[in-house]
């Protein structure tokens, strides 16, 4: 009783293991013939212009016949690139390549490296007016500079740790791009929304000026406005600008 019981459970485990070298070998089987190839699409929404990050993309398996041309398929096509500003992804989505530029690409790239409450300021500078700053995501001190009716020039700094987000030649070129001239025309800076009536009627009845300085990489924050700067204090008091 006890070798036919044995019998009986060898039959069945070898059975058991029959059935799933045949179930493995249906797969590996069925995954040569769709040969199934990874793609990837979107977690959740993405939102326009948003820059695509690890925890946005899901990575499935999908036979290669199936996947339409110019679907990403590697992260690395991808990441740390910015969505289109045509429209939604919608979460489960392929990602198709032509939804996704470099963000420097973009005309309104400076746009997209403001943090929350920051605006985008633009003025005009020269070699002296430029201290030097020139390279983008670089910090300055921001200066103003006016001279008086009777000819006496007063200058000093309104704003510390101020991002530089661009620098750009007559042509609308990056100073930094190997087809510029090189010589600043336009900065761009990300300043805090309300020190923009400062800054702007500084810029009217006066001059503003970039001055890099150790100080700017030791300040806390960004775009700080020193309040200790007797320029700063003197123009607020004469021009009534809180």
């Amino acid at each position: 009783m006890k070798n036919r019981v044995l019998y009986i459970c060898g039959i069945l485990l070898s059975t058991i293991v029959l059935v799933l070298i045949i179930l493995f070998a249906l797969e590996i089987r069925t995954k040569q013939k769709l040969n199934l190839v990874p793609m990837l699409v979107a977690s959740h929404d993405l939102s326009p212009r948003s820059k695509i990050q690890e925890a946005d993309l899901v990575e499935i398996l999908m036979p290669k016949a199936y996947i339409p041309e110019q679907v990403a398929t590697t992260k690395e096509e991808i990441l740390g690139k910015y969505t289109e500003i045509a429209g939604m992804i919608p979460a489960g989505s392929p990602i198709f390549l032509r939804m996704v530029f470099d963000g420097k690409s973009l005309g309104d790239y400076p746009t997209l490296l403001l943090k929350d409450g920051q605006v985008a300021f633009s003025f005009e500078v020269d070699l002296q007016r430029i201290g030097g700053a020139s390279v983008s995501g670089m910090y300055c001190d921001l200066y103003g500079t006016m001279t008086q009716k009777d000819g006496t020039v007063l200058t000093g700094p309104i704003l510390s740790h101020v991002r530089l987000l661009h620098v750009k030649d007559h042509q609308g070129l990056n100073v930094q791009d190997e087809m510029s001239t090189g010589i600043p025309y336009m900065a761009m800076i990300a300043i805090r929304q309300d020190q923009v009536p400062l800054v702007s009627a500084l810029e009217e009845v006066g001059q503003l000026k970039l001055l890099t300085s150790s100080k700017s990489y030791t300040q806390g924050g960004e775009s700080v406005l020193v309040e200790d700067s007797p320029f700063l204090t003197w123009f607020q008091q004469n021009l009534s600008i809180d």
